[in-house]
């Protein structure tokens, strides 16, 4: 069942997408440079055709917080989960607590990536 559960990837750094599509090269993964991409394709496509965002939380232009709404504009809503090298100092962790989000501090081992994407398809089904 890996094999069709599907993920979209935003983060503008090159390394780090190659590195979440390395690690869950047993899922089906879209990765994304920008929000502003990522939007595009969830507006062209409909959001149905992913099973979980993994984002970034900061990037330039649009942030994470227009991927959220975007993401909780459709039926079901789709779980994300949210990155980040800063967790310290991101003003977003508000948005991981008030959303209920599951956050990823950089640099993750594999194995919490999985999890995290254990854990949030586990409360979706």
């Amino acid at each position: 069942m890996k094999e069709s559960l599907r993920i979209m990837v935003v983060d503008d750094e090159v390394g780090i997408r190659k590195l979440v599509s390395l690690i869950l090269e047993d899922y089906q993964v879209e990765t994304f440079g920008t929000v502003d991409e990522a939007l595009t394709r969830l507006q062209k496509k409909g959001a149905s055709q992913f099973d979980v965002i993994i984002t970034d939380m900061k990037m330039p232009g649009k942030d994470e917080l227009d991927l959220v709404h975007e993401a909780e504009a459709h039926q079901p809503p789709i779980p994300v989960v949210l990155m980040t090298g800063h967790a310290d100092q991101d003003s977003g962790l508000n948005l991981v607590v008030k959303k209920s989000l599951t956050l990823l501090v950089k640099p993750f081992e594999d194995e919490e990536l999985l999890e995290a994407i254990s854990n949030v398809t586990c409360v979706q089904s």
